[in-house]
């Protein structure tokens, strides 16, 4: 009986030392596998940062107008921005703009361009705001000129040395000739031609940027699933006074607000069924009127704005969400519409999926 009990315990001493051999081997298998992740993602980010490294080492080397070329189609590219620039600046290996924003006249969106890599900076309200036609409709000799284009014929003449410390230039509708604004080494501005008044402000002093401190008053930027009240309050400044205009079919999002509006609308050019308009994060319009059918899933008949405000509201209250001004609350999903999801395909319905936080 007591060999049988010394049996039993070399059994089980065996098995647990296989059970440890198990798992010590499935640990040391699985550590080599995240050590081989961890060496593959180092190798990566060291990757990168040479990568980075040349590039800026690159873009350090290259002429003044050939940055300004990259800056541009940088800007152009990555942000669809193809107005023309009304304020630009240079200084060594910094390139700054101001472009009219979306269909905005009264907007100007800041571009910063350095160290080989681009930004979308604030947006200011324009001193002198000036309607505008459409792109693509001013393309005649009359067409006010780019200032970047009037700032890369100034780079491309640059002295090798001795050249100046910063470039600014300013151009506008109501101008005949751009004005240029130079810093020299020693400090010294100059201003061409002399007698004529910047509409800008002038935002650089001795080539070191200072947009940030701008005397443009700054535009405000929105996050529309969230800023709620913010969002109707721009519509009532959009939507034209007067007209009667509804709304058929809207969707807040992040970064934009999208809306179909019932047509005709004879005042707006708008003949067709359906007008669909964008705004973007700032509140500006950022496509036409563009005529639609009655197609999708817009409502047969719009809605005044105060009307959909009501609706809004009483959806958020039937979900137990009453704090609409207070900006705390954001939706996953925010949507006016006919969808038969939703409603019985004739009467708008807000469809909301609020996040919780």
């Amino acid at each position: 009986m007591a060999r049988s009990r010394s049996g039993k315990q070399t059994s089980s001493w065996w098995q647990a030392v296989v059970a440890v051999a198990f798992f010590v081997a499935v640990f040391m298998g699985l550590r080599e596998i995240d050590q081989r992740d961890l060496a593959a993602i180092d190798a990566r980010e060291r990757d990168l940062a040479a990568r980075a490294a040349s590039e800026l080492a690159a873009w350090r080397v290259l002429p003044a107008v050939e940055q300004l070329a990259r800056c541009r189609r940088f800007w152009i590219e990555g942000y669809s921005l193809g107005w023309r620039a009304e304020w630009a600046a240079w200084a060594p290996g910094r390139i700054e703009a101001l472009v009219p924003a979306g269909l905005n006249p009264g907007h100007l969106q800041h571009l910063v361009c350095a160290d080989a890599g681009g930004t979308l900076g604030s947006r200011y309200r324009h001193p002198r705001p000036m309607l505008r036609a459409e792109q693509g409709a001013d393309v005649g000799n009359d067409a006010p000129p780019d200032a970047l284009l009037e700032l890369a014929a100034r780079l491309a003449r640059l002295p090798a040395e001795g050249g100046p410390m910063a470039i600014e230039v300013q151009t506008s509708a109501d101008q005949e000739e751009p004005l240029t604004r130079e810093v020299a080494q020693d400090g010294e501005v100059r201003i061409e031609p002399p007698h004529l008044a910047p509409v800008l402000p002038w935002l650089w002093v001795r080539g070191s940027s200072s947009t940030a401190e701008t005397p443009l008053p700054l535009v405000p930027r929105y996050a529309w699933d969230r800023d709620i009240a913010a969002a109707f309050r721009k519509l009532g400044e959009v939507l034209p006074p007067g007209a009667d205009t509804r709304i058929v079919e809207l969707s807040l999002l992040e970064d934009r607000i999208e809306m179909l509006l019932e047509g005709p609308l004879p005042a707006l050019g708008l003949n067709a069924e359906r007008g669909e308009i964008e705004l973007d994060a700032w509140g500006d319009p950022v496509t036409w009127l563009y005529p639609r059918e009655a197609i999708g899933f817009g409502c047969p008949r719009g809605v005044h704005l105060v009307e959909l405000e009501a609706r809004f509201r009483q959806a958020a209250a039937s979900k137990g969400i009453s704090d609409v001004e207070s900006g705390r609350q954001r939706y996953h999903t925010a949507w006016y519409s006919c969808s038969p999801a939703f409603s019985d395909g004739q009467t708008g319905v807000w469809h909301l999926d609020p996040v919780v936080e």
